[in-house]
């Protein structure tokens, strides 16, 4: 049992901490590991001993380091910088950088980290913490999510130059002669800007966007752990990981600009990305390795198999959700519904107009507001974006019940299965296991 467990282990039989609420002795648990790795120098003018946090550990939202709390936050105990509320706080819907009160925060939900040690955890409150501090210093750190659905569904050749990229990047990690290594990063930035040249202009500014912001977070998290190694897929990211490819890749090319550019983090320019300062940083000496015709055929192989496989996959899928058992809400309005929030790492493209949702989703018209939070949702475009162009409809699935409905109302202000809806509806009917909500 991690020392994690042991603390939860103590609290539960009422020892340890001074009392008996598991959740609070996590929190202190993850508050200490997080101490300890504030106190490491790990990207110039960051400090993680200023930046408030919130965590959610299922129940309750507890508040740290935060200037001002307010309500309907409560101290608790005698502590002097730990704050409590039951339930969950509006702020808090992902692992990501947000505002309580008005200050930049770094939030955490506990769920989504399950397995991992207190120092683990710890670490991604810092990889959050700096997303926090990149806001203020480094804006233009970002990859626009919206970009994720410019890429072809199916693309055979672009993922094979995608996987003849990642698997050199692969290469230069493992290798442990510089020569080898430097080489191996060359290949992979010339599989790159030929994987660029092919896709639309979006999707490059995209991955560079994110490898900044993301993959910069990543690589702050393993320095505050100690880790120099970043793993990635022998065969490759699947089709759909453009994003969460970024996340390793940004990481890898900072373990790499610290070998060949010391002190790089005070030059990184975000138009060039982080591939343009290592691609200068190597400069000319050497030369870029090369695959053999045999791996060539066979990643060409590979990525044709998973592509045809994905496509089925996305088929199979969306026929699963849409036979889902149980109840259905259907939201639909005559102007297009607007996204306000979704979670990028947690959503499936299932044709051109389809997107599944499997964590979060928030979406507004003039007069209603929908929220999915750990529940399953459907969304279908109006327009020739998958998400930014507007919704024609949403649809929630997998539900246990739906509202109890008065004769003639037209309002709703119901939340179950993970579901939230507020606002004024043109028509509510009832069909089969379904309510559909028609806007005006």
């Amino acid at each position: 049992m991690g020392p994690w467990g042991r603390d939860i282990q103590r609290a539960k039989q009422g020892e340890g901490k001074g009392d008996d609420r598991v959740n609070v002795a996590t929190v202190r648990t993850i508050r200490e590991a997080l101490d300890e790795l504030s106190r490491q120098p790990l990207w110039p003018a960051f400090e993680p001993s200023e930046i408030p946090v919130v965590i959610y550990d299922g129940e309750d939202t507890w508040l740290l380091r935060h200037p001002h709390p307010g309500f309907p936050f409560g101290r608790w105990a005698d502590s002097e910088d730990l704050w409590m509320m039951p339930g969950l706080h509006d702020s808090v819907r992902a692992n990501t950088a947000t505002i309580v009160d008005g200050v930049p925060t770094a939030a955490l939900m506990l769920a989504s980290l399950a397995g991992r040690s207190p120092l683990e955890a710890a670490a991604v409150c810092i990889h959050e913490m700096f997303h926090v501090f990149q806001r203020d210093h480094y804006p233009t750190w970002v990859g626009d999510v919206g970009a994720m659905f410019l890429y072809p569904l199916s693309d055979p050749a672009l993922l094979t130059m995608r996987r003849l990229e990642t698997e050199a990047w692969r290469r230069a990690q493992a290798a442990s002669d510089p020569s080898a290594r430097h080489g191996w990063a060359r290949t992979a930035l010339r599989c790159r800007a030929a994987r660029f040249l092919a896709l639309p202009p979006a999707c490059p500014a995209f991955e560079r966007g994110t490898e900044l912001s993301e993959g910069l977070a990543q690589y702050v998290e393993h320095c505050a752990l100690g880790i120099t190694h970043v793993t990635l897929p022998a065969e490759g990211y699947p089709p759909d990981q453009a994003r969460g490819r970024c996340y390793a890749i940004g990481a890898l090319m900072g373990t790499l600009l610290d070998e060949v550019a010391p002190g790089w983090p005070g030059a990184v320019d975000a138009s060039a990305g982080l591939d343009g300062l290592l691609d200068a940083a190597l400069g000319q000496a050497g030369a870029a390795w090369e695959f053999t015709a045999a791996e060539h055929e066979h990643i060409a192989q590979r990525a044709h198999a998973d592509d045809s496989a994905f496509t089925h996959h996305r088929e199979q899928r969306l026929r699963d959700v849409r036979s889902e058992p149980g109840h259905r809400i259907v939201l639909r309005g005559r102007t297009p519904l607007r996204t306000q929030g979704f979670d990028p790492s947690n959503c499936l493209q299932l044709n051109a107009a389809t997107v599944l949702h499997t964590r979060f989703l928030h979406v507004t018209s003039a007069h209603l507001e929908l929220e999915v939070l750990g529940g399953k949702a459907l969304t279908r475009a109006a327009g020739e974006h998958a998400l930014f162009g507007g919704l024609a409809e949403v649809v929630c699935v997998g539900l246990s019940h739906l509202p109890v409905l008065a004769p003639g109302t037209t309002h709703l202000a119901w939340r179950g299965d993970g579901v939230s809806i507020q606002g004024e509806a043109d028509r509510l009917t009832i069909r089969d296991n379904d309510l559909v909500i028609d806007l005006p």
